[in-house]
């Protein structure tokens, strides 16, 4: 599935890699109004190196959550299936770890 994002507020790095090919990922550093445009077999990951909320625009092709799709392991870099309830997990980690964050500013 193709994607397109478009980066408002963020300074990421981002890894990118064809699916089901057996060559490393390469790297790629995106910073504010940058915009990329995935092919539909491109995994992607990214990872934020400041310490700050980054803000970005994700437009996918196609039912994000209907059709199998893969991801990066981010230990290993090795390709594995998405897994949907590992990613809400990871999605909810990074909001307790800002809310704890906040509440220790405040």
């Amino acid at each position: 599935m193709w994607c397109f994002h478009a980066f408002l507020e963020i300074s990421v790095n981002s890894l990118a890699g064809v699916n089901g090919r057996s060559r490393p990922p390469s790297s790629h550093r995106t910073l504010t109004k940058d915009t990329v445009q995935l092919g539909h077999d491109i995994i992607h990951s990214v990872t934020n190196p400041i310490p700050r909320l980054t803000r970005a625009i994700h437009i996918y092709g196609g039912n994000f959550f209907g059709v199998p799709r893969s991801e990066w392991d981010a230990e290993t870099l090795l390709e594995q299936p998405c897994d949907g309830d590992k990613m809400l997990r990871r999605f909810e980690q990074a909001n307790a770890l800002l809310a704890n964050t906040q509440s220790v500013k405040a």
